[in-house]
């Protein structure tokens, strides 16, 4: 008896660009849970997709929360003070002392539901558990011919 060749599979790539997935791609943030809620309604069902749209979603709620705040405190240039670009304590803080914690909050809740619309997702909870979309995969796979 002999071993089975092993197929030597080629590596993962990135769908993004790699400095976009290392700044933007955060798993406990607002656009994981955008990024979930879509995979969960089947809007994306791929790890590839999960990784773009969380990576999308947080740069575009960053870009949305950075143009309210250069509206609503215009002596302050974002643009070329980097730290509040680069820095998101630093930005938080700004916020936060421009709206007011309540404020703050009710413009992530708002950006949110933007983005995820942009997105085509419904942020109404869905029923459909998570791995049924997989669990469909699974068995077209199994079904298939080698």
């Amino acid at each position: 008896m002999t071993a089975k060749r092993s197929k030597v599979a080629n590596p993962a790539t990135l769908p993004i660009d790699r400095t976009d997935f290392e700044e933007f791609f955060k798993i406990d943030s607002l656009g994981y849970l955008v990024a979930k809620e879509a995979f969960r309604q089947g809007v994306i069902g791929t790890p590839y997709e999960m990784v773009e749209t969380v990576c999308a979603a947080n740069k575009s709620i960053g870009r949305k929360l950075l143009d309210r705040v250069t509206v609503a405190v215009p002596e302050i240039d974002l643009i070329a003070d980097p730290e509040y670009v680069e820095n998101a304590r630093a930005l938080n803080d700004l916020v936060i002392a421009t709206f007011g914690e309540s404020g703050f909050d009710q413009i992530l809740k708002e950006l949110v539901i933007e983005v995820a619309q942009e997105l085509h997702v419904s942020l109404r909870p869905s029923r459909r558990r998570i791995y049924e979309k997989y669990k469909l995969w699974s068995d077209v796979l199994k079904s298939q011919p080698n």
